[in-house]
């Protein structure tokens, strides 16, 4: 069966996230839907989408029909669909073949658009109000003809992490569909695609709507003199021993997708020194979204656990949120690093973070001169000489073991800079990290210097949560991590202002519309007070995006995802530039006057 892209078809714009590359459409090439043919190029890959109304316009892109002895393309499947005209009527006497590509899900694999090769290529499709758009056409500029046509390409938003060519194309809107609506479509479209390709490296462009003088760390009477006197002495020292500053970022969603995270840390590791990618937790074989730069990969079957929803609770996770525990007695895992470059990230040490056990059965299997020893009883380190981007642990499960659970690895180069670990779980809360047996000592592991504590967006949506009840799991996770790390410095920050989804009833139909999440401020406040009454420092993340009404402002710049909870990728990394600019602000007032507190 063919794929659907498009499940009910909802209110969608056309816009960066749903407007895609065209792929295999050339200039001036076009398809008629009135049975007609122009010549038209396939690159291995054919795009088109509909609705689940069987009333809609189903939009396609098609290679030609193969009755006249043309054969598919390669890795291409045919499907006969009836065809529908700009009105939605069928006329089943117009047959045409669609091919569609046969790989691996959520990719067509080789659609090419601008010489470059794109993981993903979407065509939104037009709906309003919750309706399928159904009056709506795509005609031809010349000649009037119905279609779907490809007209000076140009630079476009980003597919898969690359800037990819879209094709233009012409609406004829008819009755139902504003012209407004449709300008102020095409309007984001274009608005979008240049923000998701501003990220070039580790600068983003800071929108004005930003207060950047409210960005500044309050540390609350902390000293931060020996962290930054640490930082300093990475950029400036030439002593031949490796020294590492380890920082840990605990968050929930902004922080599991890894951009934010991503946006400080290279910044930091070019200016300080690289000291490896730090914790990479195996998160998509946990079912769940993982940071596009590293992967590790398990052959056989494995059960998982996470520290978020009763019913992943089946084990015990770790530090990274989670647990995934092999079926059967033999561990077989893959953990590399990725990179859209040729120059992926090396490291010559792991550790491996695992279920208390005497001795850990795996061993790395590749003909690397390695020596492993166990630090703990759920830590064991391996090392060797050249560094590699992917390494394969292999091993057998003890009889007398009926289970081994893995946590993650920390992936180091062993080299002096700065190491940088990211953990970040979707729904998470202080509680969630608060019941994680033996957390405090599992980071204090990684020894850091400064732990960041990005939490609270989930605690704002719970209404009967109340200030004393934020206040004590606040300090459930602070006070035993101060405890086992007592050399580490703590920030915790504020979260945005987010928007709560509200239904109301207008004349007999029910819309859909979103409110300021006023508890947020709650949760501001609580952070604020705990990080004053323990002389911690604090990042109001709330200040410094917007405050109050800053949510519409992030959605309206296409920063923010569509539910006004979560952003853009583009959004996150904004997020990361700021906290990475105040960091550094607060680190040149040390270089200048001595002193940071």
């Amino acid at each position: 069966m063919a794929r659907r892209y498009a499940g009910h078809c909802r209110r969608q714009h056309l816009d960066a996230r749903l407007f895609g590359s065209v792929a295999g459409i050339y200039p001036g090439r076009s398809l008629h839907a009135d049975g007609g043919y122009r010549p038209l190029r396939c690159h291995r890959a054919a795009i088109w989408l509909e609705c689940n109304d069987p009333r809609d316009t189903s939009l396609r892109v098609v290679c030609p029909q193969d009755g006249g002895g043309h054969q598919p393309p390669e890795g291409l499947l045919p499907e006969y669909r009836h065809h529908l005209d700009g009105c939605g009527r069928p006329q089943p006497q117009a047959q045409r073949v669609v091919y569609h590509h046969a790989g691996r899900t959520g990719s067509l694999a080789g659609a090419t658009a601008g010489g470059q090769k794109c993981r993903r290529s979407l065509l939104g499709y037009l709906c309003r109000h919750g309706r399928p758009q159904r009056h709506g056409r795509l005609c031809s500029p010349e000649t009037g003809q119905q279609g779907l046509y490809a007209h000076q390409p140009q630079r476009g938003p980003t597919v898969g992490g690359r800037v990819c060519q879209i094709a233009g194309i012409q609406l004829e809107p008819k009755r139902v569909m504003k012209i407004r609506h449709l300008i102020a479509s095409l309007l984001l479209l274009m608005c979008a695609a240049p923000l998701r390709a501003q990220w070039v490296g580790d600068t983003v462009s800071v929108p004005a709507f930003l207060n950047k003088e409210k960005n500044l760390i309050d540390f609350n009477g902390a000293d931060w003199s020996p962290l930054f006197a640490e930082m300093d002495s990475l950029q400036n020292g030439s002593d031949s021993t490796a020294r590492v500053v380890s920082i840990v970022h605990i968050g929930d969603s902004h922080i599991q997708a890894g951009y934010l995270t991503e946006a400080v840390r290279l910044p930091l590791q070019r200016r300080f020194g690289d000291a490896g990618r730090g914790l990479v937790v195996p998160l998509k074989l946990a079912k769940t979204n993982e940071p596009h730069d590293y992967s590790v990969v398990a052959d056989g079957a494995w059960n998982f656990a996470r520290c978020v929803g009763r019913k992943y609770s089946a084990y015990t996770p770790g530090i990274g949120g989670i647990a995934i525990v092999p079926r059967t007695n033999r561990i077989d895992l893959t953990v590399s690093t990725l990179s859209k470059t040729d120059d992926c990230e090396g490291f010559r040490r792991v550790r491996l973070f695992h279920e208390p056990t005497d001795s850990f059965p795996a061993v790395i299997s590749e003909p690397y001169r390695v020596t492993g020893e166990a630090r703990s009883p759920f830590l064991t380190c391996y090392s060797w000489n050249d560094p590699v981007c992917s390494i394969h642990f292999s091993g057998q499960i003890a009889p007398g073991e009926e289970r081994l659970a893995i946590y993650g690895a920390s992936l180091e180069t062993g080299e002096s800079g700065i190491l940088y670990h990211t953990i970040g779980n979707n729904g998470a809360f202080y509680s969630s990290y608060a019941a994680i047996p033996h957390f405090a000592e599992q980071v204090a592991a990684l020894a850091p210097r400064l732990i960041v504590i990005s939490l609270g967006t989930n605690e704002s949506f719970s209404t009967s949560l109340t200030r004393d009840e934020l206040y004590k799991q606040i300090d459930a996770v602070v006070a035993p991590l101060q405890a086992s790390c007592p050399q580490a410095l703590i920030l915790l920050t504020t979260p945005a202002e987010c928007a709560r989804r509200r239904t109301r009833w207008v004349k007999k139909r029910r819309r859909v519309y979103y409110s300021p999440n006023s508890r947020v401020t709650l949760v501001r406040e609580t952070l604020k007070a705990y990080a004053a009454d323990h002389h911690l420092a604090c990042w109001d993340w709330y200040e410094v995006s917007g405050g109050k009404g800053s949510s519409t402002a992030w959605r309206k710049a296409g920063l923010m995802a569509y539910d006004r909870t979560h952003c853009t990728e583009t959004g996150y990394r904004i997020q990361g530039e700021m906290l990475y600019r105040t960091l550094m602000n607060a680190y040149q007032d040390y270089v200048d006057n001595g002193v940071a507190q």
